[in-house]
């Protein structure tokens, strides 16, 4: 029984070891900031995703708003944190054409029992393995979480980050774009 408690001990170690890796090796300027043009928002338009009841919806659904899309997961501490200000700035924001989007990545059986005790006011979708796909296609090349894109109503990139994003620099970076 000591060793089990030992192996798992050092498994969680050497995970935390590389996630404090990954963050080093992430460049500054992409660490917790805007990460600049570039991202692919084709890849978005194109993209289905299912719900958490396994219906496809279409992301080109959400063409002609304002869309924030949030890639998280549960096990995500900062993404966790972050949700009560995205869900803060979807109920202010949402009449004036504002559509937050989450797409999780991780197990339909996590999503749903994070969302049954956490619901959200703005869809989430099932990132699978696609959501990783496209989270890099919209310019998170440091793979990290979370990892938010702003898309305009042309359909064009407006903003990026990867990291934690608060709702006073969320709504400052919304503000122009109405």
């Amino acid at each position: 029984m000591k060793n089990l408690f030992w192996i798992g001990a050092t498994a969680v170690l050497i995970v935390l070891i590389g996630l404090t890796w990954m963050v080093a090796k992430t460049p500054e300027s992409q660490r917790g900031t805007d990460t600049g043009a570039g991202p692919n928002t084709q890849a978005f338009w194109v993209a289905t995703f299912p719900d958490t009841q396994g219906q496809p919806q279409p992301m080109a659904q959400h063409r002609g708003k304002v869309v924030v899309v949030n890639f998280w997961a549960p096990w995500c501490p900062p993404c966790r944190a972050e949700m009560p200000g995205f869900m803060a700035l979807q109920k202010k924001y949402g009449k004036d054409g504002v559509q937050f989007v989450g797409i999780a990545l991780d197990t339909t059986a996590n999503v749903q029992r994070f969302l049954a005790a956490k619901p959200t006011n703005y869809p989430i979708y099932l990132g699978e393995i696609g959501g990783s796909e496209l989270s890099l296609a919209l310019g998170n090349h440091a793979d990290a979480l979370p990892y938010t894109v702003i898309i305009d109503r042309r359909g064009e990139a407006a903003g990026s980050q990867v990291g934690m994003l608060d709702e006073a620099r969320l709504e400052a970076m919304l503000r122009p774009l109405l």
